[in-house]
């Protein structure tokens, strides 16, 4: 529990936030996803990856340079039609509509808090009703051309500060927030939620969490375990 980032006096969960990754979609990753279905080299993407992790350039540049590799690959600048027909292939957990539907029914707020594409969690929320999302878009000129600017809006390190906005944006108590999570990228704000949940996790975001569960359902009994 965090107590020193309380935002009001309830203790009731009110607000919870899911990771997008592997967690709504049955895909570890949707930027690999992507990656996959232009057929990008391996050895391109994993260089993007290790220069990023070793501090070599920002999450900015690991965007950029990994948008760029889709229409390198494409051997034409990436449209929007491109990657809406990409991310139209990506499966959806099927039992999204119910945990939200059922999430809804007591009273809860419900998003999503991902360093996913965007495009592919604006698609989820819409479809399934969701809330709130804050993801990664893709940024497009007026002419439906890709950008060479691309800029993140949710690295994964800045996933704590997002979800304390958004129950500040809520009017929620921090402690009254549930997120949802299956990697380590997500340590940092099941810390801070009000109750970590582990989904068909890492062992190090296991021992993070207060909660693990193994099927996303599983989720409409367990707030009430929280």
């Amino acid at each position: 529990m965090v107590t020193d980032l309380s935002l009001g006096d309830s203790n009731k969960y009110k607000l919870i936030a899911f990771d997008l990754d592997g967690v709504l979609v049955e895909v570890k990753s949707s930027w690999e996803f992507i990656h996959d279905y232009f057929g990008v080299p391996r050895e391109e993407r994993t260089r993007n990856y290790l220069d990023y992790v070793s501090g070599k350039i920002s999450y900015d540049e690991w965007i950029k340079r990994d948008v760029a590799l889709w229409s390198k690959v494409l051997g034409r600048k990436l449209m929007r039609e491109d990657l809406y027909e990409a991310i139209s292939k990506i499966p959806v957990n099927r039992d999204t509509e119910y945990v939200v539907r059922e999430l809804k029914r007591k009273g809860f707020i419900v998003g999503i808090i991902s360093a996913g594409v965007g495009q592919v969690a604006e698609m989820v929320a819409l479809k399934y009703g969701f809330d709130f999302w804050i993801a990664n878009p893709i940024t497009f000129t007026e002419e439906g051309i890709v950008s060479e600017n691309q800029r993140a809006r949710m690295p994964p390190y800045r996933k704590p500060l997002t979800l304390l906005w958004i129950a500040k944006r809520y009017g929620v108590n921090v402690n009254a927030t549930i997120y949802v999570g299956d990697s380590d990228w997500d340590i940092g704000v099941i810390r801070l939620a009000g109750c970590g949940i582990a989904y068909n996790c890492s062992t190090s975001l296991e021992r993070e969490a207060d909660k693990k569960i193994d099927f996303i359902r599983d989720i409409v009994f367990i707030v009430d375990e929280c």
